[in-house]
């Protein structure tokens, strides 16, 4: 019988350290397996945009199923509810928002997925491709 590996596993931040939940249950991010890993850049961008927006959920997407590095949707009550970024982060790069290339082509489908798993509505997910840390100022300026 083959498994079907997850599109994403949701990361939390709680006391400075970077946990993941499945299924319900939450483990520390050091022991994600290899296809959700969080290399250095990963790690620190997840911890600083947790810890600078509190209303994101922050989703881990597994590395080779072209989703991107991850999914940020903006859980705040009001307009920026139901809005989404697909990321994929690339040092050294220049922010492209709306590029998708190779890396984010299959990043709907992994939404569509976080839609059914968590009853969520997300109306709109923004493709963006840049350095962590201009992702994050992008991020921490709102939509």
């Amino acid at each position: 019988m083959t498994t079907i590996a997850l599109p994403a596993v949701r990361l939390l931040l709680q006391r400075g350290h970077l946990f993941y939940t499945v299924s319900g249950q939450r483990r520390r991010s050091s022991r994600l397996s290899s296809p959700y890993a969080l290399g250095g850049p990963e790690g620190v961008f997840a911890r600083e945009l947790l810890r600078a927006r509190t209303q994101f959920w922050l989703f881990r997407t597994h590395q080779q199923q072209r989703a991107g590095d991850f999914i940020a949707l903006d859980r705040s009550p009001g307009e920026a509810s139901g809005v989404g970024f697909a990321i994929e982060l690339k040092t050294s790069s220049l922010l492209k928002v709306g590029w998708r290339g190779t890396q984010l082509g299959e990043c709907e489908r992994a939404v569509r997925w976080l839609e059914v798993q968590h009853r969520l509505t997300i109306e709109r997910i923004h493709p963006v491709v840049g350095e962590h840390r201009t992702i994050l100022e992008l991020l921490r300026r709102g939509n």
